[in-house]
C-alpha cells in the first residue's frame, strides 16, 4: 500500500494495487478505481510505475518511537507531470 497523489492533483490516497492500461497509470483505493496519470507512451507509464515501487520498496511505512509514542511516517508519491 502506498500513498498516492494523482497527476491531476485532484486524487491524494492509499493505493492497494495500481496498474497500467496503455499510458494511463491507475490505481485502486477505497474508493474504487482512480486514473492517477496519463503519459506519452506506455513505456512512460512503465518508468512513472518503476519509480512507484522504488518507492514502496524503499520507504514502506517507517515507524519509530518518540517517547512513549509511536510515530509511523509514509511515504507519499507525487504523479509526475509528463
Amino acid at each position: 500500500m502506498v500513498i498516492v497523489r494523482s497527476q491531476s492533483r485532484e486524487f491524494l490516497g492509499k493505493c492497494t494495487g495500481i496498474q497500467i492500461d496503455e499510458q494511463t497509470v491507475i490505481g485502486v483505493s477505497q474508493f474504487g478505481i482512480t486514473v492517477l496519470g496519463a503519459y506519452k507512451s506506455r513505456e512512460r507509464a512503465i518508468e512513472v510505475l518503476n519509480g512507484l515501487h522504488r518507492i514502496i520498496s524503499e520507504s514502506t511505512s517507517q515507524d519509530y518511537l518518540d517517547g512513549k509514542y509511536r510515530i509511523k511516517q509514509e511515504t507519499i508519491y507525487v504523479m509526475p507531470q509528463k
